[in-house]
């Protein structure tokens, strides 16, 4: 496999999906592994995903954290409100 049959984003992202079929997937294992240039972009893609996925979950995280902080504000309105009703 050379570099120009490569198609570099196609082919790694397949690769890192476990999307090639195994004959694609040695093929593209030996290229990689002659070729550092392609090396290089599959670790970059590889290390962007990972920091994609940590960001979401970042997000997503900070998330649950403000909606249960709202909840608990919201609770405690409300035992307050309660409080006030029966005292």
């Amino acid at each position: 496999m050379e570099c120009q049959e490569l198609r570099r984003d196609e082919l790694a992202g397949k690769y890192l999906n476990q999307q090639l079929d195994p004959t694609a997937q040695d093929e593209f294992e030996v290229h990689v592994l002659e070729c550092a240039n392609c090396l290089r972009h599959v670790e970059v893609v590889q290390a962007l995903r990972q920091e994609l996925f940590e960001s979401a979950r970042r997000v997503h995280t900070a998330g649950i954290q403000s909606n249960c902080k709202t909840k608990r504000r919201n609770s405690f309105f409300l035992l307050e409100a309660e409080w006030e009703d029966n005292g």
